[in-house]
């Protein structure tokens, strides 16, 4: 009796299986046809993005955009800086020129100046870039004249050392090189406190820069002295012949001598 029962449940698990088949392949075509969907509504989309793109780029290369058209292009314009309100008192060089002064000879004596040096470089810019309400005084034309006044004077006191007779060349050109390194490091300290008027008068004006003042100025009075300039010249050769004879010399000697002999030529 149990092999008909067991028959018969063979035949009902036959039967639900295909049935199991059939909803396990409903549910994949399902799928598969949920997918097929996402995909078509994915590729839609892509389509639609790439056809607006296109558009888009066919919008924008035939000229009709804004950002294209020459018709609609904006001009930028660019207005003058506002020039300062500031106007300076017809006195200001007067009460400043004495500061400016006493800074200018610290730093040719080699000592410090009593005053700021941003509170000199303000005052200088000053002088360069501001107006005065005298209309009749160029003050940067002031400032240049004085500054050479000094310079000049300055100069001048190298006459009495290098006029002095003094019977070793050698000693005679050691304090020629160092009267003329001396004279090159003050010319650039100088230059950078006047840089404002070496940048905005100098420019302008038929005048030569602060270094180049400075080196006519030696010229002039130093290298254009028939004594001065005959022993230096004098004393080199005579240290060349020196080596030529096998003795020792100083080389930079002569090198830093020659250097400013083509310098200042």
């Amino acid at each position: 009796m149990s092999k008909p029962s067991d028959k018969n449940s063979s035949i009902r698990l036959k039967r639900d299986h295909p049935n199991n088949s059939f909803d396990e392949s409903n549910s994949s075509t399902k799928t598969s046809t949920s997918s097929i969907k996402k995909l078509k509504h994915q590729h839609n989309n892509n389509t639609t993005t790439i056809s607006m793109d296109k558009e888009t780029h066919n919008r924008y290369s035939n000229g009709s955009s804004s950002f294209i058209s020459s018709n609609s292009t904006k001009k930028l314009i660019i207005k003058n800086l506002k020039t300062s309100s500031l106007v300076l008192p017809s006195d200001y060089f007067d009460k400043i020129w004495p500061l400016l002064k006493q800074a200018l000879e610290a730093i040719l004596n080699g000592t410090i100046s009593p005053t700021n040096e941003e509170q000199l470089y303000r005052h200088i810019d000053h002088l360069c870039t501001t107006s005065t309400n005298d209309t009749n005084t160029s003050q940067p034309n002031l400032l240049y004249d004085n500054l050479r006044k000094v310079l000049d004077e300055h100069v001048q006191t190298f006459l009495p050392t290098l006029l002095n007779e003094i019977n070793d060349s050698n000693d005679y050109l050691r304090i020629l090189n160092s009267i003329w390194n001396d004279h090159i490091i003050r010319s650039s300290l100088i230059r950078q406190l006047f840089i404002v008027l070496d940048r905005t008068y100098v420019l302008h004006a038929a005048v030569p820069s602060i270094w180049e003042l400075n080196q006519d100025l030696f010229r002039r009075y130093i290298m254009q002295n028939s004594i001065i300039s005959n022993r230096c010249i004098n004393g080199i050769l005579k240290l060349i012949e020196q080596e030529r004879r096998g003795e020792t010399i100083d080389r930079n000697l002569i090198k830093n001598l020659i250097r400013m002999l083509i310098d200042l030529h």
